[in-house]
């Protein structure tokens, strides 16, 4: 049974998946040491480490632990079957439509100031034309037929210039400036798309998850001339400082933890 679910890791083993972790018992037997502790590490919820860790656990037992071992295998089997196969090949999904970065000007992780608004903020993915409905680009007047990123905005910037937060805002390509920040954004939802900011890079460097979804976009410092090749020179960060505006360039969107995430 355990063989089942190590094949199902495998089949999936270079999708960024975690378990929840209610989870995560479904997958290991409730097996104890002789010591008294748990026989493996629950700490680490990769189902191609459980799985591992699983089999190694259970393979030797007899009797009754034999028979749990069993159960819970069966549940491992109809769990990630059921809830995690169709998470998986979304995530696959979303990577391959992502990998043509075709007039996609910017990254994931890079840091701009909006040319109207002038917040700043990081992009945490992109679309390759507008997915809003046709109401919306009437009402903010952008062509649709251009990349559109879905931003993280600087809180501070958001509160001087909107009197509030924005949990996330939606930018026509046209509206992107990179920009030099030594400090990168303020936001809340920062960490749960990356994992820290280069300021050598001036971009964040994305997690696990997000790099998977965009194979493309992130770059060291040895290679970041190359993917920055079609995009426009930053400007110094503080450079240009745009009025208030009256109005904002589209609404608040929900930002989601990553699996989100």
């Amino acid at each position: 049974m355990y063989r089942s679910v190590m094949r199902w890791a495998k089949a999936y083993g270079e999708v960024p998946l975690v378990l929840n972790p209610a989870d995560t018992k479904a997958v290991l037997p409730a097996a104890v040491g002789r010591n008294g502790k748990r026989a493996y590490d629950l700490e680490n919820t990769s189902v191609k480490h459980l799985a591992r860790q699983a089999f190694a656990a259970c393979k030797n037992f007899e009797g009754d632990a034999q028979d749990m071992a069993w159960d819970r295998g069966l549940k491992a089997v109809q769990l990630l079957h059921h809830d995690y196969t169709g998470r998986a090949e979304r995530i696959v999904e979303t990577q391959a439509a992502h990998a043509d970065r075709n007039n996609v000007h910017y990254c994931v992780g890079q840091v701009f100031r909006h040319r109207t608004y002038g917040y700043k903020g990081v992009i945490y993915g992109w679309d390759r034309s507008c997915e809003r409905d046709q109401s919306w680009n009437d009402k903010f007047n952008v062509d649709p037929n251009q990349p559109f990123y879905c931003v993280l905005p600087d809180e501070v910037d958001c509160q001087r210039l909107f009197g509030g937060v924005r949990i996330s805002k939606y930018v026509a390509q046209e509206n992107i400036q990179l920009v030099k920040s030594e400090r990168g954004v303020t936001h809340r939802a920062i960490t749960n798309y990356f994992s820290s900011f280069n300021p050598h890079l001036d971009r964040y460097v994305p997690n696990a998850h997000l790099a998977f979804e965009y194979p493309n976009d992130f770059v060291t410092e040895e290679d970041v001339t190359v993917s920055d090749a079609n995009a426009p020179a930053a400007e110094a960060e503080g450079a240009t400082e745009a009025a208030a505006p009256a109005a904002e360039d589209d609404p608040e969107i929900d930002v989601q933890a990553v699996e989100k995430g």
